[in-house]
């Protein structure tokens, strides 16, 4: 019996524990014997889980790069967390370039349009350049009728392979035999 009793006591430890880990600065803060009055030097330190910035994105084009992926052309601004609506209407517009993946599965052409269309729904106000075009089908080449072999750099013959064969024969019956003393 005491040999089990130092790991359930850790496992038991662990357990109580674990949950804490899991807690918002806030909850964590009134959990361990913060006030009131300490809260707001605690929040100084840690924003207790609030996002770190506020941001606003535009998108001003999406343009084409193939059936999956587009490049997005916008524009973004951020202020810090704390900043009210007025700041962040007053901060500066900075270029926001980025790859979208819009599509994921096996090209099929119904379903292409079909996430083109909600590409279209998500950013009304950007305009799509290069999805007019269907992307081509990727599909099976047509069998020729001939096989055909890939070319070597040179044409073996018949005759160059008993060449080599007998020169390497020679070349062998003449490391083969013993000097003459």
């Amino acid at each position: 019996m005491k040999n089990y009793f130092l790991p359930c006591l850790i496992a038991a430890s662990l357990g109580a524990t674990w949950p804490a880990a899991a807690q918002t600065g806030r909850i964590a803060h009134f959990s361990h014997g913060g006030s009131v009055a300490t809260l707001a030097a605690a929040e100084a330190a840690d924003n207790f889980g609030i996002p770190t910035s506020r941001s606003e994105h535009i998108t001003d084009s999406l343009v084409y790069l193939n059936d999956s992926l587009a490049m997005s052309y916008g524009r973004l601004r951020v202020v810090r967390w704390q900043a009210g609506e007025e700041e962040l209407k007053k901060a500066k517009w900075q270029p926001d370039n980025e790859q979208v993946q819009y599509y994921s599965q096996a090209y099929h052409p119904q379903r292409w349009q079909d996430a083109v269309k909600d590409l279209r729904r998500q950013h009304p106000q950007a305009k799509l350049i290069g999805f007019d075009k269907q992307p081509k089908k990727l599909g099976r080449k047509k069998p020729t009728s001939q096989l055909s072999f890939p070319k070597r750099p040179f044409q073996y013959s018949f005759w160059r392979g008993v060449a080599g064969v007998v020169g390497l024969g020679a070349v062998g019956w003449l490391l083969g035999r013993k000097r003459a003393a």
